[in-house]
């Protein structure tokens, strides 16, 4: 069975989500933008925007790579527990390398 996140990993609470937006601090690494906020239990948002990325294949993929790294790389190895929303702003794909490297820099920010 693939380490993943989890159902109850995920945020999908609206009320929650327009918190994060509108009360959370930010964070931003091109292409990704970090909108977070202190909580009880960490829980997770990935977004691709349609007019970035139209094909639903690409945003796929982006999101599939984000949580990819944020879980082998970061979950369970902080102590501080978040409510995050990572933003994909870029139009182009990049690789797998280069989001693994903006990813972790964008994390180190959040846990300072």
């Amino acid at each position: 069975m693939a380490k993943s996140l989890r159902k109850k990993e995920t945020l999908t609470d609206k009320k929650s989500i327009d918190n994060l937006f509108i009360k959370g601090k930010v964070t931003q690494k091109f292409p990704i933008r970090a909108h977070y906020i202190p909580s009880e239990e960490t829980k997770i948002l990935f977004t691709v925007s349609k007019k970035k990325l139209s094909k639903a294949v690409d945003r796929n993929r982006v999101k599939r790579l984000l949580k990819e790294i944020f879980y082998n790389n970061h979950y369970n190895k902080q102590n501080k527990k978040f409510h995050i929303g990572f933003v994909y702003l870029s139009s182009k794909l990049i690789t797998k390398k280069e989001l693994l490297e903006i990813m972790k820099q964008v994390c180190l920010k959040i846990h300072q």
